[in-house]
């Protein structure tokens, strides 16, 4: 039994692992693509910002905050959006939302046709880790399998 629950684990790691890479390159990658466009995402970002369609995490956003951040936001708004926390990249339906606000439905069919439900499974079984790691889930099969087809069983 033992080798059974060290087993789990491991399996539990390599998931929060693999979801925390993704997580970390998709956030990356949309600073990168934010900071470098010539004008159309920074646009969508702005508008998006008036809209509230952006977290605000934080109503006392000083300009001194801003400058202390050390970003300038007109040449690194995409840098600007995530060090202030008006962007995050914590779960899938956020990256997909940042995602498409900066560069269209485009980037967002490309995500679901690309990865073939696999992101989707590898979120799903992020969100269940800490039940996963505190033990009360002994078979994952209970997980639903309905929407994924690629999922597990």
């Amino acid at each position: 039994m033992a080798m059974h629950d060290a087993t789990e684990a491991i399996w539990a790691f390599v998931i929060l692992g693999s979801w925390t890479a993704f997580e970390s390159l998709a956030g990356d990658l949309w600073v990168a693509g934010v900071d470098n466009d010539k004008g159309q995402a920074v646009a969508n970002l702005t508008f998006a910002s008036v809209s509230n369609k952006l977290k605000r995490p934080d109503d006392n956003l000083r300009p001194t905050t801003i400058y202390k951040s050390g970003i300038n936001p007109k040449t690194n708004y995409g840098s600007f959006l995530r060090a202030v926390g008006s962007v995050t990249f914590q779960t899938l339906r956020d990256i997909k939302n940042y995602y498409e606000i900066a560069f269209g439905n485009d980037v967002v069919r490309l995500f679901d046709e690309i990865e073939n439900d696999y992101i989707e499974v590898l979120a799903t079984f992020r969100n269940i880790k800490g039940i996963l790691l505190a033990g009360r889930i002994r078979n994952l099969s209970i997980v639903s399998t309905e929407d994924s087809p690629n999922l597990i069983r």
